[in-house]
């Protein structure tokens, strides 16, 4: 799992996840609760591992454009 700091009190997490027995990667933003424990949000997104590769280079596209 990686997590990147979005603000003081979310983080967005990059984590591998598996779902009836597909394996995904899972993007989603967590949010600190009141007791001090992250919960997950509806902000994500979920798509195959192999995807990421071609989801990767868009970004990347996008960022030199």
């Amino acid at each position: 799992m990686k997590e990147i700091r979005k603000n003081k009190s979310e983080v967005i997490r990059i984590q591998l996840k598996e779902y009836k027995e597909h394996k995904l990667i899972d993007i989603r933003v967590w949010y600190e609760d009141e007791n001090g424990e992250y919960k997950p949000t509806k902000k994500g997104i979920s798509f195959n591992r192999n995807l990421s590769i071609n989801i990767a280079n868009a970004i990347t596209e996008v960022l030199n454009d």
